[in-house]
């Protein structure tokens, strides 16, 4: 698909999908979010974008610190998905969080100028970007000098075929997948986009493969064509997955990347 598709999928998919995710314990409550939001530290001083916000769940994170930081003086939720964004509203009207806006955008096509937020965070949603680089340069573009950029998504092992495998069924399961990334590329891609990365970590929780199936409310079926796919990899592929089978199901590692960046600050006139 093109970077079209990949969009138009995207908003189909996640459209219907909306109530869901607002309502995700996974997303509100993981501790991912928590890790995030403490390592991007945010503040009276921060202006914050969340970009592919969803449910709002980072949103919410960075406008109230989680207990453990202050909290952004404003923070803008963005995703191009409408029904998202409505069940955003629907929880911050619940919440009563009135320091959070929400835009319909395009994280590849910001629609906010230069140097206009102190904070860019994005949490699993940049493995559905279909041009991961220039979502990256939107990025440093909005930043101010200074500012911090924070990613918590899904990742894969450096091993190439352990990689393709883990992208190959995530398409299968959720067709707007594009692609889960290594450490290495990630340091790759974040650095040639100029930024500087102060923290890169990745945590391998087990992950029973029904409920991460069933996450993605999967086309009918999937479910056994991915369980065979996974019990046929290489010993050396099901090792990098842990791929394994006992007697709560089948389950593997769910690697996460979670990164930190900065953008170099504004060197003072000569």
């Amino acid at each position: 698909m093109d970077a079209a598709q990949v969009k138009d999928t995207v908003r189909r998919s996640f459209g219907h999908r909306a109530e869901g995710y607002a309502r995700s314990e996974s997303f509100a409550a993981d501790p991912d979010l928590l890790e995030l939001t403490r390592l991007l530290n945010p503040g009276p001083q921060d202006r914050a974008l969340d970009v592919a916000t969803a449910g709002g769940h980072t949103a919410f994170a960075l406008a109230s610190g989680l207990g453990v930081a202050p909290g952004a003086r404003e923070v803008v939720g963005l995703d191009l998905t409408p029904e998202m964004l409505a069940q955003a509203e629907r929880l911050r009207r619940e919440k009563g969080s009135p320091r959070i806006f929400w835009v319909l955008g395009d994280a590849e096509g910001l629609p906010f100028p230069a140097e206009s937020f102190t904070i860019w965070a994005s949490r699993r949603a940049p493995h559905h970007f279909p041009n991961l680089p220039l979502a990256l340069s939107e990025a440093y573009r909005v930043l101010k000098p200074g500012g911090r950029l924070g990613i918590a998504d899904p990742s894969t092992p450096e091993y190439g075929p352990a990689a393709d495998l883990l992208n190959e069924v995530e398409r299968w399961r959720d067709p707007s997948h594009v692609r889960q990334l290594p450490l290495s590329q990630w340091r790759r891609l974040v650095q040639d986009a100029g930024l500087i990365v102060t923290a890169l970590q990745e945590w391998t929780p087990r992950r029973s493969l029904v409920d991460w199936y069933h996450l993605a409310e999967a086309p009918e079926g999937t479910y056994d064509k991915i369980l065979e796919r996974l019990r046929q990899a290489p010993e050396a592929v099901r090792r990098e997955i842990g791929f394994q089978e006992g007697p709560d199901g089948p389950s593997f590692l769910r690697r996460r990347v979670l990164l930190l960046a900065e953008k170099p600050p504004r060197l003072p006139a000569a």
